[in-house]
C-alpha cells in the first residue's frame, strides 16, 4: 500500500478521502468512535431492560462479630432487620448499601434500625465507636461451616481438609456457621489451630499452622464457603436505563 507521505503528495481524485471538504473529512474521523460508543450505550440499555442478576439474602442476622458496629450497638444472631435509616430492609445484601455510603461519606452519621427480636419489635441506632472508628459493620447473613473449596498450596491443602467437609469446632468453640468460624480462625492467638471436622459420618480433627492472608493483620488457611446464594433478576425501568 501507499505510504502517508505519498498520499499526500499526489493530487486527491473525487471520491477519496483528501479529497473530501475538512467538515466532512471531520465526519468520517468521528463517525467510527461515536458508532463504538452509541452502540455500547444501546447494549447497556438492553441488558438494563433485560434484568440485572442480583443475589438474594434473607435480611436476618448471622453471627455478629465482637467488637463490630452491629456488635457494639446491640444487634444480636436472629435479628430481622424490617427497615434501616427509615426505608424498608428486604434483601441483606443490596438494602442496606445507603446506609454503608452514608457511613463513608460522613462517620460521624447514624442511622435508626428497626429489628424484630423473639416476638417483638426494637429500635436500634447504629453509630461509629471511639473505640474504633474503623470497625468493621457486622452485618451478614447465615452461611453454613461447609468447605466449598479448598486453595492449592494451603495449609488447608496440605492437612487434608476437602470440599463438603463440616467445621463443627475451632480450638474447642463450637461452631454454627461459616461467619463464626471466619471470625475465630482470623482471631486466634496461637498456632496451629485445632479443627474438628466431619466428613460423612466421621468426626476428624485437624491441626493447622495459619499463614498471612494479604487482609490487615489477620491470617488464614486457605478454605472458602459453600455457595448457597439465590439469586433474583432485578428488571430496571426505561427511565431508569437512561
Amino acid at each position: 500500500g501507499e505510504t502517508a507521505e505519498k498520499m499526500y503528495e499526489k493530487v486527491p481524485e473525487p471520491g477519496e478521502f483528501l479529497h473530501a471538504s475538512w467538515w466532512k473529512r471531520v465526519v468520517i474521523f468521528l463517525a467510527g468512535p461515536a458508532m463504538n460508543f452509541f452502540s455500547a450505550v444501546v447494549f447497556l440499555f438492553i441488558l438494563l431492560l433485560m434484568g440485572i442478576k442480583t443475589p438474594i439474602e434473607e435480611p436476618v442476622l448471622g453471627f455478629v462479630q465482637p467488637h463490630s458496629l452491629a456488635y457494639d450497638c446491640g444487634f444480636q444472631k436472629g435479628d430481622r432487620l424490617l427497615k434501616a435509616d427509615g426505608k424498608d430492609v428486604l434483601n441483606l445484601y443490596t438494602d442496606l448499601d445507603p446506609v454503608y455510603e452514608k457511613f463513608s461519606k460522613d462517620p460521624s452519621a447514624t442511622a435508626p434500625f428497626t429489628v424484630e427480636r423473639g416476638g417483638k419489635t426494637l429500635d436500634l441506632n447504629l453509630k461509629n465507636t471511639p473505640r474504633d472508628p474503623n470497625a468493621a459493620f457486622g452485618f451478614f447473613n447465615f452461611s453454613p461451616p461447609i468447605i466449598g473449596s479448598v486453595a492449592l498450596m494451603t495449609p488447608a491443602r496440605k492437612a487434608g481438609l476437602q470440599a463438603n467437609d463440616t467445621i463443627l469446632s475451632v480450638n474447642g468453640q463450637k461452631i454454627t456457621e461459616w461467619n463464626e468460624l471466619a471470625y475465630y480462625i482470623h482471631t486466634a492467638t496461637t498456632d496451629p489451630v485445632k479443627l474438628d471436622v466431619m466428613r460423612g459420618n466421621k468426626t476428624l480433627q485437624f491441626s493447622i499452622e495459619r499463614i498471612d492472608s494479604g487482609m490487615s493483620k489477620s491470617k488464614a488457611i486457605g478454605i472458602s464457603p459453600l455457595d448457597s446464594t439465590r439469586f433474583e433478576i432485578k428488571k430496571v425501568g426505561v427511565g431508569e436505563a437512561f
